[in-house]
């Protein structure tokens, strides 16, 4: 090979010989490229095969979410209008409770009326209660107690 590196100097030999050369470089650097798009594309796809399926259940977990929302805003629509009604029943219980309280002071002279007229009734409860001789019934209960202890024992044998 000669040192002259000008084309026109150049021989077809060595003329071919470089474009040989440089074709195997050009060659080998789309190998490499291709090698590395192929490389991308893999990972794009395992990257899509990864995520899709995770988006698809997340945009499903956003619409039953979207649609318990609009669940509860109605919800809270009724709520609301419930309240308004129970507000308009507080406004009529309160002027009823007006009237309740002039007729309260009538009820509590009727409890007096009652209270006098039980005291008597509880009164003679009480004196009934007292003449009982608790002394002679607890006699009654034991001497009950030791009649039926017996057949007790009698019975106990044949279970």
């Amino acid at each position: 090979m000669t040192t002259n590196t000008l084309p026109e100097t150049r021989s077809s030999e060595e003329l071919l010989a470089a474009l040989l050369q440089s074709q195997k470089r050009a060659t080998r650097h789309t190998r490499v490229a291709s090698f590395a798009n192929l490389a991308l594309v893999i990972v794009l796809l395992i990257a899509v095969v990864a995520l899709v399926p995770k988006a698809v259940a997340l945009i499903g977990r956003m619409q039953t979410t979207l649609t318990e929302i609009d669940t509860l805003a109605r919800e809270a629509g009724a709520v609301a209008e419930n309240a308004n009604t129970i507000a308009a029943s507080a406004v009529e219980i309160a002027g009823g409770a007006s009237e309740m309280i002039g007729n309260a002071d009538e009820m509590i002279g009727n409890v007096n009326e009652v209270v006098t007229a039980n005291t008597d009734a509880v009164t003679e409860a009480l004196q009934k209660i007292n003449s009982v001789d608790f002394q002679r019934l607890n006699e009654a209960i034991t001497n009950l107690n030791n009649v039926v202890r017996p057949l007790s024992d009698f019975f106990q044998r044949f279970t």
